[in-house]
């Protein structure tokens, strides 16, 4: 297995996996929130 640190061009991947980690903790479904909240994290380092 190899371990890599992510990086924005892997956000189509990082929002599924992060939507269902809220949905596990019983947030709402909200990709486009993922998807903002991960790209100004990014951004902003």
């Amino acid at each position: 297995m190899t371990i890599i640190k992510s990086h924005i061009d892997h956000l189509e991947y990082l929002v599924p996996l992060f939507n269902d980690y809220r949905i596990f903790y019983k947030q709402s479904s909200d990709k486009k929130g993922v998807g903002r909240y991960l790209l100004d994290r990014f951004k902003n380092k």
